[in-house]
């Protein structure tokens, strides 16, 4: 049931613990394999020695060791078959969410970055972006624009999860300080408009740049902790 419910975020964190457990095993299947190979030895030196004693208590540990051994072997293909499942899922989550979150983008993009389109990776992140067929890394644009990506992507992401039966709010937390007040004013009637489908919560110092926003509610901290301590 968690795989299904299962998002890229929760995803990511389970496929690290299941290398981790498969690596652990293996770890575990190869001491006890050198300790098979010690006891054997050691069956051999005293059976030629005929001392019989050692040669019972030998064949004893050999033949726990071995049920050691398998019980590990078999925890190990455990490990393996989780990793493995884990894996897939991992792979099929990101599929379902990376291709309609670009989609998803698209729009937004061409009003504000008409011809722009996004690379994203497997985590969800713009990885790049294609202006005039020419590729450009992220952390190679402007603060403004990486601004305004950063808002598009957490906008369609929200979308698709809505769409996907997973409605939650989008908090943006002072967000677009470097945006010129052209793509700012666009900015803020796609956020206008995507406040009619989803709760929009944004905390700012300077709410009177978001004053076009018309906020259906408006919180001043600074007074909520006066009047607490009052």
């Amino acid at each position: 049931m968690a795989l299904e419910a299962a998002n890229p975020a929760l995803v990511e964190g389970e496929v690290e613990r299941a290398q981790g457990a498969l690596a652990s095993h293996d770890a575990q299947a190869r001491a006890l394999r050198d300790r098979v190979a010690g006891l054997e030895a050691l069956l051999a030196r005293a059976a030629a020695e005929g001392n019989f004693e050692a040669l019972g208590d030998a064949r004893a540990e050999l033949a726990d060791a071995e049920d050691r051994l398998a019980r590990v072997q078999r925890d190990a293909d455990a490990a393996r078959a989780l990793f493995e499942a884990v894996e897939a899922r991992y792979a099929e989550t990101q599929r379902r969410f990376l291709a309609p979150v670009v989609q998803e983008a698209r729009p937004y993009l061409q009003a504000i970055r008409p011809g722009t389109q996004l690379q994203m990776t497997p985590a969800l992140t713009v990885d790049k972006v294609v202006r005039a067929g020419a590729e450009e890394a992220f952390d190679q644009l402007s603060g403004g624009t990486r601004e305004q990506l950063s808002v598009i992507v957490r906008l369609a992401l929200a979308r698709v999860l809505a769409r996907d039966g997973t409605a939650m709010p989008l908090i943006l937390d002072d967000t677009m300080g470097w945006t010129d007040d052209g793509r700012f004013l666009q900015m803020t009637r796609i956020l206008r408009n995507a406040a009619k489908e989803m709760q929009l919560i944004i905390l700012t110092c300077h709410p009177g740049r978001f004053a076009r926003l018309q906020p259906e509610r408006t919180i001043d901290l600074e007074q909520l902790r006066k009047g607490a301590l009052a």
